[in-house]
């Protein structure tokens, strides 16, 4: 090994090649010497020597360093602190006070590109040394991160020189951090106001050194501790305002990127249900379509997204000539059995749709062919099958079905292949030949993630992509990347020449797909039918480049504010991969149930699609009980996206979704129940939905053969006749020890039901609630009651109230009976209508069912009479 000798000196300003904006000389005493004037010189054995400016000294560069410059080095001593902070992406090395490197941050291994640490790390200031930060755009165009990372090795020695003298860190960094404009607030948001405040500091200020501020060109006031506010006048759209603070004759710009927002009128909003493959199958006749679709559409729902290619690739409709792809009812896993193999579910889903005015969006499963246990296609096509490259596969490129990799769920096939792609439009156009619907919803349309697909197929055509532009593969796959084991086990990316082209390359062919689809559905709207494309994507647009999707406008560029985590992938050639045109409307997973995430994600959308076209918000109903929280996310969507995607059917509660769409508080006026040997009733959750966290609920033989759930739940099963003849769980519950859990999935058996409960993580109350109320043996009963008219909490002022409503027993028992207030009401095939007299002020009104003498249900609604 070569030794290597690290100098740091002044050299004329002629000499650079790349340099960093330079700052005027700081008039603040001990400020130190002027950065713009300190080199960092490295000199080896073998020429030439290289060169680099130091842009920054003891300035908080890293708090806000993609505004600063794109392309930098800078240097703190322990004036600034006591550490300095290196970005995920950037490249430090720390100088001790002998003038020696003692630790490096993201090093460079063999002359390859650093593995990148997973998060921003700290690195310390020695006492009487230093650290040297560098961060630019392009490890392999530019030389900041790569000049530190390949030339300041731990053990180097490192001078500090000065008119080519040497001089301490003292000298050249002064005694002063440089001052630095903070703005308050986000640096990206969306608002409804049509004038904001904006403000911000100094930060350290100096009253006695001059520092004028401007706001967009206008002088502004800064008080005593460096702070400053400004009021501002927003145009709809998106704002970029700033603010410039003239520091020692130098020029220090911020600004804020703020989109603001008019919300459409609420009538002309899209209201999307989503309805996956798999649940929407337990829907078995044309009345059971046409009944849902009523409940929803009196709910608010305008749109219904029925998932007709589920990611096995079997289909919900029986009009297949162009593909031959085989119906739901031929599937044979356990959870994907019983559809109606006579039930054309498109067919009826158009039609009951359109009888009541509302809209049906046909989805599909684009690039999903199969899952671990089935697959459609994909035995009679082996060589689509996505080739995966992943560290627990040892190096190996492999079918998806053999590699080791966690997560496999659903088995991907090739976007590059020919003949997965003319399939997929295929199956597209055989239900815009055959189906009257509404449009296309374009979902898994990318690859499975950054691993695939890495097969000889793909990489003929990536090379056919790099011809062009000078460029070849010469080692496959490390010249994309290759996987490099660390310290503690895990792996992680190094990068390799090609590693921006791939993402680029990658995304081009997700576009060019998305632009045939478009294709296709505009040669049916030619023929006068007004259809729409859309794709549901992720929560962000943050990593999307990993699975190949850019569904941005190609006019968008980068901007560093947007604090994506690799923001050096959207390079001017990615921004041309945007295929925002070729789509009417985006949907968003914005499933988080943080309203400040979601607005986050929401205003990067509009910034990514210039506001081009529609984005839908979705709302994940799944964990989301909360009818408060939901009316506020839903209301969220309604005012700072173009409509709403709700996901998915079979865990939405159409009651609080009303209430939530039309802004109102939402009262509970539906109960599910099981009685319990102590006479207490257990209320539920639902019944026949995927178990949620939170959640306690009642499954019979309509939702499947078996519950389907996982690990770490409780399950109680009834026989048919209502008696508790097993349990997963249940001493575990009651122990409160969970290491070694039981698989739940039960069987349901006929005529019967199971109970099923699930907590988040260190909960108790719903599972270890199911587990102490029953014992082997214990009867059980269960009912559903519906309540119409009076609600809960209501104020009237008539002498009296009507009840009405329906009871419906599930599972076993004979006698049901229903009491109000004691009061024996007459049930007529579960129905009812029952008068209640008031007295003056509060009433409590006590509901209760009997199922075979077992108390089942009891509820107390609350009903005020105002005084005359």
């Amino acid at each position: 090994m070569k030794n290597h000798k690290v100098r740091i000196s002044l050299i004329p300003l002629g000499l650079l090649l790349l340099t960093a904006p330079a700052f005027a000389q700081d008039a603040t005493p001990g400020a130190g010497i002027d950065p713009s004037q300190i080199v960092l010189e490295i000199e080896t054995l073998d020429p030439p020597v290289e060169r680099q400016r130091i842009g920054f000294v003891n300035e908080a560069v890293m708090e806000d360093f993609a505004h600063n410059t794109s392309n930098y080095l800078a240097l703190f001593s322990r004036v600034f602190g006591d550490s300095v902070t290196i970005p995920r992406f950037a490249v430090g090395a720390q100088v001790n006070a002998a003038g020696q490197v003692t630790g490096v941050v993201n090093p460079s291994s063999e002359g390859q590109v650093p593995v990148w640490e997973k998060e921003p790390t700290p690195l310390p200031i020695p006492d009487g040394g230093y650290v040297v930060l560098a961060f630019d755009t392009s490890y392999q165009k530019h030389n900041f991160k790569k000049f530190v990372a390949t030339r300041m090795k731990p053990g180097a020695r490192v001078h500090l020189l000065a008119d080519q003298q040497e001089v301490t860190v003292q000298r050249v960094a002064g005694n002063t951090v440089r001052p630095i404009l903070q703005l308050k607030g986000a640096q990206v948001f969306s608002t409804t106001d049509q004038e904001v405040v904006l403000g911000g500091r100094i930060y350290p200020y100096l009253p006695d050194q001059p520092m004028p501020i401007t706001f967009q060109g206008q002088p502004v006031e800064v008080q005593g501790d460096g702070s400053f506010t400004v009021q501002a006048s927003l145009k709809p759209g998106l704002n970029e305002l700033g603010f410039t603070l003239l520091r020692a004759g130098q020029k220090i710009e911020r600004s804020q990127l703020i989109r603001q927002v008019k919300p459409a009128p609420q009538v002309s909003q899209p209201v999307f249900m989503w309805m996956e493959q798999y649940t929407s199958m337990r829907l078995r006749s044309r009345e059971d379509i046409y009944q849902y679709l009523v409940k929803a559409k009196n709910s608010g729902i305008t749109h219904i997204a029925l998932d007709v290619k589920g990611y096995e690739g079997f289909v919900s409709y029986l009009k297949n000539d162009l593909t031959g792809r085989p119906h739901v009812s031929s599937m044979v896993s356990a959870a994907r059995q019983g559809a109606n193999p006579n039930l054309d579910l498109l067919a009826e889903f158009v039609r009951g749709a359109h009888l009541l005015g509302l809209k049906l969006y046909a989805a599909i499963n684009t690039f999903g062919e199969g899952s671990m246990q089935e697959s459609a296609l994909i035995q009679q096509h082996p060589t689509w099958e996505e080739q995966v490259y992943r560290p627990e596969d040892g190096g190996q490129i492999l079918p998806v079905r053999q590699s080791k990799g966690p997560g496999r769920v659903v088995l991907f096939v090739n976007p590059v292949h020919h003949q997965v792609r003319d399939m997929q439009l295929k199956t597209i156009e055989e239900i815009l030949k055959n189906y009257d619907v509404d449009g296309l919803i374009l979902d898994r349309t990318r690859f499975d993630g950054g691993f695939a697909d890495f097969s000889t197929y793909t990489r003929e055509a990536f090379d056919g992509h790099l011809k062009p532009l000078g460029k070849a593969v010469s080692r496959w796959p490390d010249d994309v990347y290759r996987w490099v084991q660390q310290p503690d086990g895990s792996f992680a990316r190094q990068e390799g020449p090609l590693y921006n082209d791939w993402w680029t390359f990658r995304a081009g062919v997700i576009g060019s797909f998305v632009k045939e689809v478009r294709t296709v559905v505009d040669r049916y709207k030619a023929k006068g039918r007004d259809l729409q494309l859309g794709q549901y994507v992720g929560p962000s647009y943050d990593n999307l480049y990993e699975v190949g999707i850019n569904w941005a406008s190609p006019e968008f560029q980068y901007d560093p504010r947007l604090s994506l985590v690799n923001g050096r992938i959207y390079t001017p050639e990615y921004s041309q991969t945007g295929y925002l045109p070729a789509l009417d409307f985006v949907m968003l997973g914005t499933y988080q149930n943080d309203p400040f995430s979601v607005l986050q994600d929401l205003t990067i959308a509009g910034i990514v699609s210039k506001d081009h076209k529609p984005l839908l918000g979705g709302v994940g109903l799944e964990n989301l009980s909360d009818p408060d929280l939901l009316r506020e996310l839903l209301q969220l969507h309604r005012t700072y996206s173009s409509g709403i995607l709700l996901f998915e059917y079979s865990t939405a509660n159409l009651d609080t979704i009303r209430a939530g769409l039309a802004d109102q508080q939402y009262t509970r006026q539906s109960w599910i129940s099981v009685s319990t040997p102590s006479g207490v009733p257990l209320t539920l959750d639902g019944v026949n939905v995927p178990r949620g966290t939170g959640q306690l609920v009642l499954y019979t033989q309509a939702y499947g053969a078996s519950t389907s759930t996982t690990k770490f739940g409780v399950e109680v099963t009834v026989d048919a006749q209502g008696r508790v003849v097993s349990g997963k769980n249940l001493q575990q519950a009651r122990d409160w020890n969970f290491a070694s859990p039981q698989d739940n999935d039960s069987l349901i058996p006929r005529g019967g039901f199971v109970l099923s409960a699930l907590d988040a993580s260190g909960s108790r109350s719903k599972r270890q609630g199911l587990a102490k109320a029953f014992q082997v043996g214990d009867p059980v009963r269960a009912v559903r009651m519906q309540l119409e008219g009076v609600k809960h909490r209501s104020t009237v002022d008539a002498r009296h109230v009507v009840l009405q409503g329906e009871v419906e027993r599930l599972g076993p028992g004979e006698n049901m009976e229903l009491r109000i207030n004691g009061q024996q009401a007459v049930l007529r095939n579960g129905k009812f209508v029952q008068r209640v007299m008031l007295a003056d002020g509060l009433n409590l009104i006590q509901v209760q069912v009997r199922v075979d003498g077992q108390v089942t249900l009891e509820q107390t609604l609350e009903v005020t009479r105002l005084k005359k």
